[in-house]
Parts: structure tokens; C-alpha cells; sequence
């Protein structure tokens, strides 16, 4: 009996593939006399040229960097005209206090003063993200990122020229100081006020945040200037400032990388 049941079931398979065997064949013969009509070569031109101001051109790998310089240049004039006069005058009165002054320190004065303006200038974005910065983002034509690495950018480059034009001054004044050292003693304050800076516009959008930095680098300089931290500081072999400059600037590239890239976080954005 078990016999006789496995031969009707191979009996039945054999029929089955018969059955496919033919519908094979049949779908082959079919397809044979299928004609595919292929488009002549000037048609597929046709529609090459058609679809070709579709495609994505090739960015260029500085296309990013001009960009956003051609927005800061558009951003300087959105950016509220008292953070500019402030920041002037704010300079100018500690130029003047600096050469009446007989025992101030150039390096540490100008270590001082260095990263004040890239603070106010944080503070002015974070007050003007309410105002125009709302709107722009909103009519789509730019991005939170473009717009806060478009003012970072102004608010440093107005740090960069306002310290470059107090430490000519120091330099034409006081032919003693070294040129070298003063140029380490701001851009190692500078380049790490920052890079603080880039964390609190992508980390924190509350005015006191800023401000609390202000306070706490004025609190900080006054203590050092009041005990011997002061001296330290001045001994400090130049190749610790030149580290430090190195590590934060590496530091400022990847944090406005990531910004350009990803955007600004979740708590920034509402």
C-alpha cells in the first residue's frame, strides 16, 4: 500500500512538471515574436537635452565658503546699528584708558579685551533671534544655520579688525612690546570665547546664558589681574598659547561643520 502511494505521488509530479515544461516554452516562443521597438539615436538626444538643466551640477568644494561670505557681507547691515557704535566706543574709551593708565599690562589688557566684542556680538544674535532672523528663516530662502555661521562670521571679523587696530595702536605708542606676544596673548582668548560661543548659539537660545559669560570672563580677569595668576600667565611659555590657539580653532572648524551640515539643535529652534 505505501508502495502504491508513492508511485501516484511521483506520478503527479512528473505531470506537474510537464505542465510547467510547456508553459515555459510557450512563454519563450511568445516572447521571440515580441518586437521591442528601440528609440533612433536622435530621439534619445532629444531627451537627453531635455532632461539636462535637471541634473545636479557638481558643487565645488569652496562654493560652501563663498556662499557664506556673500551672506555675512548681507547680514552686516541686518545686524542692529548700537552693537557697532557700542562696540566702537567701548574700544576707543579703553584705548585712551589704556595710555593714561601707567601700570597696565599691554599683554594683559589686551587679553582682557579681546573676546568682549565676540560676547556682545552673541548677545546681539540671540536678542535679534526674535526679530528679523524669525523672519528670514521663515521665508524659506535661508536656513537657521546659514543665518547664525553668517553673523558668527561678522561678529569675528569685526573682532579680528577692532583688536588688529588697538594692537597697531599698542605697537606705534609702545615700540617695546612685542608684536608676537601680543598676537598670542588676543587670538588665545579669542579663538576660545569662540569656540564657546559656537556651543551656546547651537546649544542655548536664553539671553542670560550670554550674559552670565560676560559676567564670568570680566570676574575671571579681574581676579587674575588681583593676585599672582597674573604673573603666571605673562611666564607661560608661548608654545602653551600656541596649542591652545590650535586645539580651539580645530574646535571652531568641526562645530561650524556639524552646524553647516545638520543644523542648529532642537533647543534652538523653538
Amino acid at each position: 500500500m505505501k508502495r502504491k502511494n508513492e508511485l501516484e505521488n511521483k506520478q503527479i509530479d512528473l505531470d506537474q512538471d510537464e505542465e510547467l515544461f510547456e508553459l515555459e516554452q510557450e512563454v519563450f516562443f511568445r516572447l521571440q515574436e515580441y518586437d521591442v521597438e528601440f528609440p533612433s539615436e536622435e530621439e534619445m538626444m532629444r531627451t537627453i537635452d531635455a532632461i539636462r538643466p535637471h541634473v545636479p551640477k557638481k558643487k565645488h568644494f569652496f562654493e560652501p565658503i563663498v556662499n557664506l561670505v556673500k551672506h555675512s557681507t548681507q547680514e552686516i547691515f541686518r545686524i542692529s546699528p548700537l552693537f557697532w557704535g557700542a562696540n566702537g566706543a567701548f574700544m576707543v574709551v579703553s584705548l585712551l584708558f589704556f595710555f593714561m593708565a601707567e601700570r597696565l599690562d599691554p599683554y594683559f589688557t589686551i587679553m582682557l579685551l579681546a573676546p568682549i566684542p565676540t560676547i556682545v556680538g552673541v548677545l546681539e544674535m540671540m536678542k535679534s533671534k526674535s526679530s528679523g532672523m524669525m523672519e528670514l528663516e521663515l521665508s524659506l530662502k535661508y536656513s537657521w544655520q546659514e543665518l547664525i555661521l553668517a553673523r558668527m562670521l561678522v561678529v569675528g571679523g569685526f573682532n579680528v579688525g577692532i583688536n588688529l587696530v588697538f594692537m597697531l595702536g599698542i605697537s606705534l605708542m609702545m615700540p617695546q612690546v612685542w608684536l608676537g606676544k601680543l598676537l598670542l596673548f588676543w587670538l588665545t582668548p579669542f579663538t576660545v570665547l569662540m569656540a564657546v560661543s559656537l556651543v551656546i548659539v547651537s546649544r542655548f537660545r536664553k539671553l542670560h546664558v550670554v550674559t552670565a559669560t560676560l559676567v564670568c570672563w570680566i570676574g575671571l580677569s579681574t581676579v587674575i589681574q588681583e593676585t599672582e595668576l597674573h604673573q603666571l600667565m605673562v611666564e607661560i611659555p608661548p608654545v602653551v598659547y600656541v596649542a591652545v590657539i590650535a586645539v580651539a580653532s580645530v574646535f571652531i572648524i568641526f562645530n561650524m561643520t556639524r552646524i553647516y551640515k545638520r543644523g542648529i539643535s532642537y533647543e534652538f529652534n523653538h
